[in-house]
């Protein structure tokens, strides 16, 4: 059989695809002849963004995995638009918020009253990266047919009052930032 029906080879368990659409990366290997050996990062189309060289297929693999570790949370990052920076902003401001409405009395009911927001011209994974980069997480709440994003108090201990006021507090700043805002409320 000829060279050119062996070759190229790919090597096996040596393909991965991450993100989506324009940030969509591609880190493959493969083997071109006998003793050489092609690793790249690629955009599907085929525009290259790194490619690699080697003899073996241990140096093959080696440069596979250190690709893959380099290019797979840079392709899973979603790019900030001035509005999710803006909402970054908010919520930063609003844990500030939330953070000076402690009191220390923490008695009443145990809840977990949370500030929520309208966000409809944003994607899941735009509001999570949001919350992520404000240091918080967030839930989706489907209050009839509307989806409200439910953001986490930044003070975590208290289960009462404390929860609520710190929940009041990030809501209020939140409107403030022109934010469509309002308290979850839910007892334990």
């Amino acid at each position: 059989m000829s060279d050119f029906a062996q070759f190229p080879r790919p090597v096996k368990g040596c393909r991965a695809e991450y993100g989506s659409g324009k940030t969509r990366l591609i880190v493959d290997a493969c083997q071109l002849s006998d003793d050489l050996y092609e690793v790249i990062t690629m955009r599907p189309r085929g525009e290259e963004v790194e490619l690699v060289r080697v003899a073996t297929e241990a140096e093959a693999r080696a440069v596979y995995a250190q690709m893959v570790d380099r290019y797979a949370s840079a392709a899973e990052a979603v790019p900030m638009s001035p509005a999710m920076l803006r909402l970054v902003a908010a919520l930063k401001s609003a844990a500030e918020a939330g953070r000076a409405a402690l009191t220390g009395e923490d008695g009443g009911s145990s809840n977990f009253d949370a500030p929520a927001v309208s966000l409809p011209r944003m994607t899941e994974k735009q509001v999570k990266a949001c919350a992520k980069a404000a240091g918080t997480t967030v839930f989706v709440w489907r209050l009839y047919s509307q989806r409200l994003w439910v953001f986490n108090v930044p003070v975590a201990g208290p289960q009462g009052n404390d929860r609520t006021r710190q929940a009041e507090a990030m809501t209020a700043s939140l409107a403030a930032a022109g934010y469509d805002a309002l308290t979850y409320s839910q007892m334990d």
